[in-house]
């Protein structure tokens, strides 16, 4: 159980941080659970509300946190309600009652029949996120020692004794679906015991915590069997030739002019080492590759850049920046030494 005093200090100091950041999530998020482990639960969704409303998609804790605590504030909220309510009705009818006129003696003890005590009831709930479970007993100030839970794969048997010694049970013969309870376990809390319970069937979604035949249960994820090989034709055997081999860039994408443009060289073919030639292009062969490359993955823009500032520059500049290049005239760019001369 929590230190009142350490989480009244821990709100105290995380409240200055919230003074000079407003939308601090994470300070949001810290103030609400303190507030809801000293049973603050209207000051509790108060600050979660903030949080969330200041979350974004990115940001931590993810609005999901937020969310899970504002269900559980509602729920305590409104379990004080309706306790203050009853409480106060009570009160009112008992001044506002007329007077009741006497009436005759119950019989003797002998001659009535003694009810059996009723059990004690403790409001649970639960609720499942992502491959566990949890069930809350909100009973509070219960001593570890005297609470025991049972796990098996298919029931749940929860055995605690409340603080004025009264003893409390909670089973359930079937569960919904399967667990696994090695990986199961419990919390006792100073407002609750929780039991988490982790699921068999890896993303089912369970519909009720206790089976029933009429309710359907969610089917498992399907597995996706792996597809099956093909056999692979072989392919039909090339046979080497002394013949020269021009070599065409790889420039499918690039308009006519532009291919016209780029260098052709022709040289004799060597097959020992035509592998690795055609893995690791060099010279010209891998600047042509550059090119091809970023045109084929630009975009429109990309390319009306590449195209224009290559044309108008006489193969000296090649912009991938449409924005600079759009709007003005793209003057050629000889290298350093050299003099650039317009030919008519």
């Amino acid at each position: 159980m929590d230190d009142p005093g350490a989480l009244q200090d821990t709100i105290a100091r995380l409240e200055k941080d919230l003074a000079a950041g407003p939308t601090n999530t994470s300070a949001l998020f810290e103030i609400g659970v303190a507030n809801f482990k000293l049973e603050n639960f209207a000051r509790a969704r108060e600050c979660f509300q903030k949080g969330l409303d200041a979350s974004s998609p990115t940001s931590q804790p993810p609005t999901s946190k937020f969310q899970l605590w504002i269900r559980k504030c509602d729920t305590h909220c409104e379990a004080q309600d309706a306790a203050t309510e009853s409480s106060h009705g009570a009160t009112v009818s008992s001044q506002n009652s007329p007077s009741v006129p006497a009436v005759a003696a119950p019989p003797p003890a002998s001659q009535t029949a003694t009810a059996p005590p009723q059990p004690p009831k403790v409001r649970h709930q639960w609720y499942q996120a992502g491959d566990h479970i949890t069930v809350e007993y909100f009973a509070k100030k219960c001593n570890p020692a005297d609470v025991s839970v049972s796990f098996s794969p298919t029931e749940l048997l929860v055995r605690l004794k409340l603080p004025d010694g009264t003893p409390f049970e909670h089973h359930i013969p079937r569960l919904c679906q399967s667990v696994l309870p090695e990986k199961c376990s419990y919390t006792v809390l100073g407002t609750k015991v929780e039991v988490k319970l982790a699921k068999a069937t890896q993303g089912g979604a369970w519909t009720a915590l206790e089976y029933n035949p009429e309710m359907p249960v969610a089917a498992a994820p399907a597995v996706v069997a792996p597809p099956i090989q093909q056999p692979v034709a072989e392919a039909r055997p090339q046979y080497p030739t002394s013949s020269l081999k021009r070599c065409q860039p790889q420039h499918s994408d690039l308009p006519l002019h532009l291919l016209r443009m780029l260098p052709v060289a022709s040289v004799r073919t060597n097959w020992d080492s035509l592998a690795v030639e055609e893995e690791k292009p060099e010279g010209d062969a891998a600047l042509n590759k550059l090119f091809q490359d970023i045109f084929s993955r630009g975009d429109e823009d990309t390319r009306r850049a590449m195209v224009k500032s290559f044309v108008e520059s006489g193969g000296t500049v090649l912009s991938t920046n449409w924005n600079e290049v759009g709007s003005k005239h793209v003057d050629g760019q000889p290298p350093k030494g050299m003099e650039f001369k317009k030919i008519d």
